[in-house]
């Protein structure tokens, strides 16, 4: 999949801890994105939040 709008905006301000490497999952909330950390070189996983997302 592709990396998400938001999540590559964050990376390309070059400040970014995390760099995005591909989209990994989605569902209600948000999309999980794999992401390597910049400065341990490890992999993450990142969720980018959907806005109005409740979890009431």
């Amino acid at each position: 999949g592709s990396v998400g709008r938001g999540v590559c905006l964050m990376a390309q301000e070059g400040r970014a801890q995390y760099e995005p490497v591909a989209e990994i999952g989605g569902g209600a909330y948000g999309t999980v994105y794999k992401a390597r950390d910049r400065r341990s070189g490890r992999f993450v996983a990142l969720k980018n939040v959907r806005p109005g997302a409740s979890w009431s």
